[in-house]
């Protein structure tokens, strides 16, 4: 990316704040007996990405701007303005000028580095707040009345989060419901003749959004089953003995991830990543209705863009990476594990929590209405319901 193609790019407010800060964390309570003026190793302050501190905290992921900061300390003061971050990209270049076009020619240059499959340590966004309950309950309504699955996409903003060193949270403050096909079983986006007017839609909604100071942070969908509608109890099919999110799900947040690009001055492309969410309504162990949210690694939405990963037919827990190419024009990288050894198997099947990052979601304790609610049965009716 050219220096005029990089000054087109808009950087999120939250980002250019976090920006210029260190991010230091004061140690509180020391026994240092030096004057106020003076510091000593028992009261420097921690780094964002202390992993001592982060432990105690329970905190499992580095923000990302913590982990910025721990690659520019790596290589010393005055590099945080330099390109540090590399989009990881598993796509063949087919314009190579140095041989013929693949699959006619290949050299070292054009083809896709090896996948080294690893955990991410860090998250875009390091918690997602809904602003009140009547958000996720009208929702969640849908269901409720008609037993049929549903999906929205988060309209809202991105804030700081304070209990997150350099931490970022997507604040929901309505739910947009797209033209979809939902039944008891299953749901998804409307994708036959109607594609154009979906696309058109969606256009319109992020214009809207913008009008507004928003964007879309995230999507949500449900995977509800009634236990019992007398005691309005519903079945746990997500748990840490299942699955937490399917393979077909994380290629799809893969895909609204890539569509979704995080801008960054810390990569040469522009973009790094996504702070685009995933939040899945399911029951849980008590029989009641939680909330998850997730995030997809960048690798994994690496794989996605490059089409090599694809679902199981029979395990909704694990994923594989694709064997055969879809086309003549279609390269399948092949696979290291995290100690550096070509492997050919591992990925087939790949268990999908090894792509997840963990994202805390929940509904604020004081609620804030940026969209007030109309009177109780007045309010304006929800887009694209048929109920």
């Amino acid at each position: 990316m050219n220096s005029q193609q990089k000054e087109r790019v808009v950087i999120d407010d939250v980002d250019q704040a976090l920006s210029l800060l260190d991010g230091k964390i004061k140690k509180e309570g020391t026994s240092c007996t030096h004057g106020p003026r003076q510091k000593c190793v028992g009261c420097l302050p921690l780094d964002p990405y202390d992993e001592k501190y982060l432990a105690d905290k329970g905190i499992k992921h580095m923000s990302f701007h913590s982990y910025v900061h721990k690659l520019s300390d790596l290589h010393g003061k005055g590099t945080r303005s330099k390109n540090m971050l590399e989009t990881l990209n598993y796509k063949i270049n087919l314009d190579c000028h140095r041989h013929r076009p693949f699959p006619e020619g290949i050299c070292t240059e054009c083809r896709p580095p090896t996948v080294t499959l690893s955990r991410q340590p860090f998250r875009h966004v390091d918690n997602i707040e809904f602003e009140n309950d009547s958000i996720v309950n009208e929702f969640l309504n849908f269901w409720r009345n008609s037993n049929c699955q549903r999906i929205g996409f988060l309209i809202g903003k991105y804030e700081q989060f304070s209990e997150v060193p350099l931490g970022i949270k997507a604040v929901v403050c309505a739910i947009y419901e797209p033209l979809q096909n939902s039944n008891e079983n299953s749901v998804g986006f409307e994708i036959n003749e109607n594609g154009e007017k979906r696309k058109n839609l969606n256009v319109k909604v992020d214009q809207l959004c913008s009008w507004l100071g928003m964007k879309r942070v995230g999507w949500i969908f449900t995977d509800l089953w009634n236990e019992s509608r007398t005691l309005g109890t519903v079945k746990c099919i997500r748990n840490e003995d299942s699955f937490l999110l399917s393979a077909s799900e994380c290629i799809t947040a893969g895909n609204l991830q890539s569509h979704f690009k995080n801008a960054t001055n810390y990569c040469d492309t522009g973009y790094f990543g996504s702070k685009f969410v995933t939040v899945v309504a399911s029951g849980n162990s008590s029989k009641g209705i939680d909330l998850h949210g997730y995030q997809v690694s960048n690798q994994c939405t690496a794989m996605v863009e490059a089409n090599i990963l694809c679902p199981t037919k029979t395990h909704p827990e694990l994923a594989w990476a694709r064997e055969t190419p879809l086309n003549e024009k279609h390269y399948i990288t092949s696979e290291k594990n995290e100690r550096g050894e070509e492997v050919f198997r591992d990925g087939r099947p790949m268990p999908v929590e090894y792509l997840l990052v963990d994202v805390p979601c929940g509904v604020r304790k004081v609620p804030n209405y940026t969209f007030p609610r109309g009177k109780e049965g007045k309010e304006f009716p929800v887009e694209n319901r048929i109920e």
